[in-house]
C-alpha cells in the first residue's frame, strides 16, 4: 500500500504543521498550500484529513516496518515502530489530545493496522484470531499510553518489558 510522492509530501506537510498548531486549526489549504498544491490535490487522494492521518499513518509504518517483518525478532520491530511514533510526535499528541477525529476510529484503524502486522510476522498461519486480537489490541494500548505519558520511556526498554510479558507460546509464533 506505498504512498505516492505527493501523499507522502502532503502526510509530510500536516507532521510539519503540527509541531506548531493545533490540529483542530489546520486545515485542507493549510497542508496543500504548505506543499504548493491546490485543494483539488487533497481530494483526488483524500475524503478529509482524517482519511490522510490514518493513510500516511499505516503506509509510513508499514514502508517503515515491512523489510523487517519475518526477519528479525518482533521486539526489534516493535522498537521501530515506537522510533516512527516519535518521529510524528506532535501529530500523534494533536490526535490524542484533540480528539479531531473519534478516539474510536483512530484506535480501529491502528488496530486493523497492529492485527495485520502480528499476522505478518507470524510463524504460525493457524494463529488463533483470538490470541491476534488479544495481542494487537495490547500493542495499540501501550503505544496510545506511550504518547499519553509523553513518551517517558525509551522505546527499547519498553519493547523489552512487553517482550518479558509476552507468553513464551506466543513469542515462538512471533
Amino acid at each position: 500500500m506505498g504512498m505516492k510522492r505527493t501523499q507522502r509530501l502532503l502526510f509530510k506537510a500536516l507532521v510539519e504543521l503540527c509541531e506548531k498548531h493545533s490540529l483542530t486549526d489546520i486545515t485542507i489549504s493549510d497542508v496543500t498550500s504548505k506543499c504548493g498544491y491546490r485543494r483539488g490535490v487533497f481530494y483526488y487522494y483524500y475524503k478529509n484529513i482524517n482519511d490522510l492521518i490514518i493513510s500516511g499513518i499505516i503506509s509510513e509504518t508499514e514502508e517503515r516496518l515491512a523489510p523487517k517483518v519475518g526477519k528479525v525478532p518482533w521486539k526489534e520491530i516493535l522498537c521501530e515502530s515506537m522510533y516512527h511514533w516519535v518521529e510524528m510526535k506532535a501529530l500523534l499528541e494533536s490526535i490524542c489530545k484533540n480528539r479531531r477525529m473519534s478516539e474510536e476510529l483512530f484506535q480501529g484503524y491502528l488496530f486493523s493496522y497492529f492485527k495485520s502486522l502480528v499476522r505478518k510476522n507470524s510463524m504460525d498461519t493457524e494463529i488463533d484470531d483470538m490470541v491476534l486480537h488479544f495481542y494487537a489490541a495490547g500493542i495499540l494500548e501501550v503505544h496510545l499510553q506511550w504518547v499519553n505519558t509523553n513518551y517517558e520511556m525509551e522505546p527499547e526498554k519498553l519493547a523489552e518489558i512487553i517482550d518479558g510479558f509476552t507468553p513464551t507460546s506466543l513469542r515462538r509464533i512471533l
